[in-house]
């Protein structure tokens, strides 16, 4: 996934409908838990803001992109030394944890996403989550995805 066609998809420019293509394109399953995505760094840097997310949360809530698409694009975020959001916004990066590791966090479905779309415009603010239960069980590994940095074209 060109971090550049999520840029794009952000300034009007690339259809939700493609940029889920180039996300479905970049995840690459390797394990039965692991999954490596394919991410081609931009050049410059972006500002996320709100607006942005509410982008991505709407395309998720009207079908248009895919749950695994979002989550490999939040990944995708988080994993990036180019898109950046003011640091004392925590619900962009709750929303965007929440997104990346759905099977810990809240499944991918309409209901968590209009959740996350009334964070983001105020209307209601994230629960407290709650503590981790103690057990005498070791805890396994539910998922891991890897950044793999592709090189751009000519």
């Amino acid at each position: 996934m060109r971090e550049n066609a999520l840029r794009q998809f952000f300034s009007g420019d690339l259809s939700a409908n493609q940029l889920a293509l180039e996300a479905a394109a970049s995840v690459k399953k390797v394990g039965p838990r692991e999954t490596n995505i394919d991410i081609e760094d931009m050049t410059s840097s972006f500002s996320l803001t709100r607006k942005e997310v509410l982008l991505l949360c709407e395309a998720g809530l009207h079908g248009e992109l895919p749950g695994e698409s979002i989550t490999a694009i939040a990944f995708m975020l988080l994993a990036s030394d180019h898109f950046e959001w003011d640091g004392d916004d925590e619900i962009i990066s709750e929303i965007l944890n929440d997104w990346s590791c759905p099977e810990v966090n809240y499944p991918l479905r309409p209901a968590t996403f209009q959740m996350h779309r009334h964070w983001l415009l105020g209307s209601e603010t994230p629960p407290e989550r709650p503590a981790l239960a103690k057990s005498s069980e070791k805890g396994g590994l539910i998922s891991m995805r890897r950044k793999v940095l592709v090189k751009g074209g000519p």
